[in-house]
């Protein structure tokens, strides 16, 4: 017979050293997966917010055009205009100075063409070149990169 502080092995219950380690290994390799995929689409969801406000941009743009003798918003008009039709973004002049908070810049060249920059928040110039007949779209590493003189070179090379 046994004595009272005597147990047989398989009265034990729990779980042994290995068998946590085998289930803390699973997880981290799970983690490791996961967490690239993830960071991945949160980039890609950046980018897209900013291209998202440039063609909201750009539907304001040409509804100023259509109801304005096909001439586009630029300069301060461009500024206070916009904003009326878009409140949810906010025009500047010329290149845009903020990363991912709804900012857009608004240009245009001697030709008429209009030109529309903001950045993401992955530090990148996304753009849209509007000539009144054909829309194209660039992203550059910095919008000082991009104007509507350098704007078919770089979005040759570099189109959403």
């Amino acid at each position: 017979m046994r004595s009272a502080g005597t147990h047989s092995r398989r009265d034990e219950v729990g779980f042994t050293l290995i068998e946590l380690m085998v289930v803390v290994l699973i997880i981290g390799i799970l983690l490791a997966i996961a967490i690239p995929t993830f960071l991945g689409a949160r980039n890609s969801a950046n980018a897209k917010a900013a291209e998202s406000n440039l063609r909201n941009a750009l539907t304001a743009e040409k509804v100023y055009y259509t109801n304005n003798n096909q001439v586009y918003a630029i300069g301060a008009t461009a500024v206070t205009s916009l904003a009326a039709l878009e409140a949810n973004l906010s025009f500047v002049t010329g290149n845009p100075t903020a990363a991912g908070v709804n900012q857009v810049g608004v240009s245009s060249d001697s030709s008429g063409n209009l030109l529309l920059e903001a950045l993401g928040k992955d530090g990148k110039c996304y753009a849209i070149d509007d000539t009144g007949s054909q829309t194209s779209y660039a992203v550059a590493s910095t919008c000082a990169a991009v104007s509507s003189a350098t704007f078919s070179a770089v979005a040759a090379s570099a189109g959403w």
